[in-house]
């Protein structure tokens, strides 16, 4: 059975920063109830600091009430510190935009063109978590050089230092979820991510996902 998982990540922040505001992040996710004071640590394959941390027992509890039966609810969100791309993301996208000329490239109709950029992000993907160093991908439309976390997507690859992902968890709607009153309890339990992470960051948040 195939598992889901969103990313919320942080594009702008930089790997020295990262650390900080990790600890920003992790702490205020626990002040919400999302999450246990407990974390599990390890460093991975290419040098990053990884952080598993479980889910508060109360929310995990409600959480199970928003899916069905059958469903492997998660129980633990992870944070990447250090060369994050989201290599699985080029199984869900399905379209890319260049940020110069605005041209659109679907996989449905530039089947070459989309296919040439889905090639091309591949290899920026393992340029930068292998090296850190970010890769141009030309343009098939304008021919211009674009940094790869410059393109627009539909699900983008969530180039960045610092990232959060959410394994097998409720629906997202825009990273919000919406624990209604005859769950909660005490009217209406709105878990916003996105607000959450940026504001404990002082940075701009990123979605993506991806199915393994």
């Amino acid at each position: 059975m195939a598992r889901t998982f969103h990313v919320l990540y942080l594009p702008n922040v930089s790997l020295a920063d990262a650390p900080c505001a990790e600890a920003s992040v992790f702490s205020a996710l626990r002040s919400i109830g999302l999450l246990s004071s407990r974390a599990d640590e390890r460093r991975d394959e290419v040098g990053r600091n990884v952080r598993r941390y479980a889910i508060a027992e109360t929310a995990g509890k409600l959480f199970r009430k928003l899916v069905p039966d059958d469903f492997a609810l998660g129980d633990y969100v992870e944070s990447t510190v250090g060369r994050y791309a989201n290599g699985w993301s080029l199984n869900q996208v399905e379209r890319y935009d260049c940020p110069l000329c605005k041209a659109p490239f679907q996989h449905c109709s530039d089947a070459e063109a989309f296919a040439q950029i889905l090639k091309d992000m591949q290899r920026a993907i393992v340029e930068f978590t292998d090296t850190g160093r970010p890769t141009r991908i030309h343009c098939p439309a304008c021919s211009a050089p674009v940094e790869c976390a410059d393109w627009k997507a539909d699900v983008p690859a969530a180039f960045a230092h610092l990232a959060f992902e959410f394994s097998q968890f409720p629906p997202f709607n825009s990273g919000v979820i919406s624990i209604p009153a005859e769950l909660f309890g005490y009217g209406e339990w709105l878990v916003d991510l996105p607000s959450a992470i940026q504001s404990a960051a002082a940075q701009p948040v990123g979605w993506s996902m991806g199915r393994i």
